[in-house]
């Protein structure tokens, strides 16, 4: 009985590691950037800023997706070298 469950602990092993570096292997999507930004005030802006919906990981971005559908969001803000410090 222990010689299987240590063998079905390697193969485990062996498949969190084949994983790992598929993971690796698969090139993420560009976060989509959002057009147009503006200030409150509705004057624009240089800033940059992005986002979007995934069910991959990052592989790709979509509009739609099932309501069953597991989904992460990612965002990301550039701001305007002029605003940082």
């Amino acid at each position: 009985m222990l010689y299987g469950l240590t063998k079905r602990l390697v193969v485990t092993r062996i498949a969190a590691a084949l994983l790992l570096v598929a993971s690796f292997l698969v090139q993420a999507a560009e976060l989509p950037i959002l057009q147009s930004p503006s200030t409150l005030t509705g004057a624009s802006t240089t800033a940059e800023f992005a986002a979007g919906v995934t069910a991959d990981f990052g592989t790709s971005y979509l509009n739609t997706y099932n309501s069953s559908t597991v989904l992460d969001i990612h965002g990301s803000i550039r701001i305007e070298p002029a605003q940082l410090g």
